[in-house]
């Protein structure tokens, strides 16, 4: 007996109903096609062979008979192409139909496939090693930008406190900031207005900001900026 009759127990009552209208609209469309394409196919076998005795003149029907290899004895149209062209026409029209109607009403049956699915991996053993691959070389970049980070901070720490150094060495030994004359203060002959007391205050205030760790100018609070 039909498995039809016999449902399984995790289907519900609604279930079943589900499949049995859908079963029952796909054999009914299968049927409707099989009658319409049987019509079909006769109608065309007819109307084909009457084109054939009345309209056409003997040239294009030896044409006709060549192509088909058909000999004068024997006409192209008699019961048994009738036969094949209702036969076909029906079972054509049988499974377009049926096949329409099947892909129409699937949707009502989505819920109903995935009772009993038993859960498995999506992810393949090959797909898996490439995420972990992927997850690595992540890491590794990260780990490697953060490195790079702290030792680009740790080079303008070195290099403040060099700059640092340096000023604070010049300044001792009475040397300008820039190379210009050779390093040395000089005073304008045309103004002297610059005194030695002067310079040494200048000296000791940028000194003493030095010690502080502040910069030369007012920009940024007198602070260094990394």
């Amino acid at each position: 007996m039909s498995r039809a009759f016999h449902p399984p127990d995790s289907l519900s009552k609604e279930d079943v109903r589900k499949i049995a209208d859908v079963r029952r609209d796909v054999w009914t469309s299968g049927f409707k096609g099989l009658f319409y394409g049987a019509a079909s196919g006769y109608t065309l076998h007819t109307t084909c062979k009457l084109i054939h005795d009345r309209l056409l003149n003997d040239n294009t029907k030896a044409k006709l008979r060549s192509l088909f290899n058909a000999t004068k004895g024997n006409p192209l149209f008699t019961r048994n192409t009738a036969f094949l062209s209702f036969m076909g026409g029906g079972a054509l029209g049988s499974f377009v139909m049926a096949t329409t109607t099947g892909k129409n009403e699937v949707h009502e049956l989505h819920d109903i496939f995935k009772i009993g699915e038993k859960e498995t991996k999506k992810v393949t053993p090959y797909q898996e090693s490439i995420q972990k691959d992927k997850e690595k070389m992540m890491v590794d970049a990260s780990a490697s930008v953060l490195g790079d980070g702290v030792e680009d901070i740790n080079d303008r720490k070195k290099r403040r406190l060099s700059r640092r150094k340096t000023v604070a060495n010049r300044l001792e030994k009475g040397r300008g900031l820039s190379d210009s004359h050779g390093g040395h203060w000089v005073e304008d002959e045309r103004d002297g207005s610059m005194t030695q007391k002067q310079r040494a205050i200048r000296r000791r205030t940028m000194t003493k900001r030095l010690e502080e760790g502040k910069g030369l100018s007012d920009s940024h609070s007198g602070r260094w900026n990394g």
